[in-house]
């Protein structure tokens, strides 16, 4: 049996030592990255001026674009490689929530979920074919049960704990902060910053250790 080429090796990256690690803490990022954005985006939006009639259209175009492009998505992942599809993902999933701490118009509100939501729509499908890659049949499905369930915990965890932290500061020192004799005031502008700041930091986990899997 021939030696497997360089390009079949970066596809399929071997799933033992720290590139199993790897595996998973890409899966907490990413999933955690998505989450974080979803769940915190509706209320940023409608705060900023978004009305209800364009949250319920955005979710359903947001919802369209997911079913539109994963199909296709899988096949480039075949066809150019897992790692330059996911970087690009990845890369958009670390720009797009930028922004948004200094610009708010209703418009780029907009524009906004949706480029995130096509960042979805090619992370995902190219990371379920990147797990597939480097499992064997026999316990593909266990592992990416596994892999899925502690990804989604550590998302959860995470946002739950951003949602708890910023409700502690509204309700019991009315958004007033005081660290080392310094006052801050942590409201609307301040929380919503810090959560677009963890959505990125998370996105930009994942592009390190991309390069590290492959």
């Amino acid at each position: 049996m021939s030696e497997p080429s360089r390009k079949e090796k970066q596809e399929n990256p071997q799933l033992n030592g720290n590139k199993k690690g790897i595996l998973w803490f890409i899966s907490m990022f990413a999933t955690a990255n998505i989450n974080i954005f979803m769940q915190f985006y509706s209320a940023f939006a409608y705060l900023f001026g978004v009305s209800k009639a364009a949250l319920g259209f955005l979710t359903s175009i947001r919802n369209l674009i997911g079913g539109l492009f994963q199909g296709s998505i899988g096949r480039l992942s075949d066809k150019i490689g897992r790692r330059n599809i996911l970087f690009f993902g990845f890369l958009i999933s670390f720009i797009i929530p930028l922004p948004l701490i200094f610009y708010r118009e209703q418009w780029f509100l907009i524009l906004t979920s949706v480029i995130q939501a096509l960042s979805v729509s090619i992370v995902i499908p190219t990371w379920n074919a990147v797990l597939g890659d480097v499992t064997q049949p026999s316990f593909r499905a266990t592992f990416i049960g596994r892999i899925t369930t502690v990804a989604r915990l550590f998302s959860v965890t995470l946002t739950l704990g951003l949602a708890g932290i910023f409700a502690i500061i509204e309700n019991k020192f009315s958004n007033y902060l005081t660290i080392f004799g310094r006052t801050f005031y942590i409201g609307p502008n301040t929380q919503f910053g810090i959560v677009w700041i963890m959505a990125s930091f998370n996105a930009l986990l994942c592009l390190i250790l991309i390069i590290f899997l492959f």
